[in-house]
């Protein structure tokens, strides 16, 4: 299972190119963001398994962030089959 970069986690941490496909990240980005970004630069283009590559304690928040996005999803989905 692979994991989005930390960066990519805030949409007022970076901003996409889609003409040069290439990341940048903004003032708004804090330390974790730009350590990630400097890791995702390195291993651009690399298969990388970013899931195995976590921490014990990252692995439970990542868990918890997925359980409540997919929590809102269907309560979406909910909403729109009514």
């Amino acid at each position: 299972m692979e994991m989005m970069p930390f960066f990519m986690e805030n949409k007022e941490w970076y901003i996409y190119d889609e003409k040069t496909n290439t990341y940048t990240l903004t003032a708004k980005a804090p330390k974790k963001a730009k350590e990630s970004f400097e890791e995702f630069l390195k291993n651009r283009g690399k298969p990388y398994d970013w899931f195995s590559c976590m921490t014990q304690a990252e692995k439970v928040e990542f868990f918890k962030r997925e359980h409540k996005r997919m929590e809102k999803l269907i309560a979406e989905d909910k909403k729109s089959i009514k």
